[in-house]
């Protein structure tokens, strides 16, 4: 299970993240996307939430994504959370217009 949040700026996501974390989502299972690398990294190291790396994509996938474009990363990404094709799809184009994507999962420990 997932819920995802499109977001304008940095305070609209560190509310989402709040938001998550008040409905019992754990916040290394909460998931900050920006079209930007840099960015984010530098959301996930600010609101101290999960990194969506080679532990969730596994080793072959996240090789995979070092030969591939930035939307086809992103694209990669979602669907391995949970997005289908054409969700996916959807949020990678709102990053290309520069909103940011806050993503919760619900993982069994």
């Amino acid at each position: 299970m997932y819920q995802v949040k499109i977001v304008h700026n940095h305070a609209e996501a560190a509310s989402a993240v709040t938001q998550f974390l008040q409905n019992g989502f754990l916040k290394k299972h909460i998931y900050l996307f920006a079209h930007d690398k840099d960015e984010s990294k530098q959301l996930a190291d600010v609101l101290n939430t999960g990194e969506f790396g080679v532990t969730e994509q596994g080793l072959p996938e996240s090789i995979s994504n070092l030969f591939k474009s930035r939307g086809e990363e992103l694209r990669s990404k979602f669907q391995e959370i949970g997005l289908n094709k054409s969700e996916a799809a959807e949020c990678e184009q709102q990053l290309d217009r520069g909103f940011i994507a806050v993503i919760a999962t619900k993982k069994s420990e």
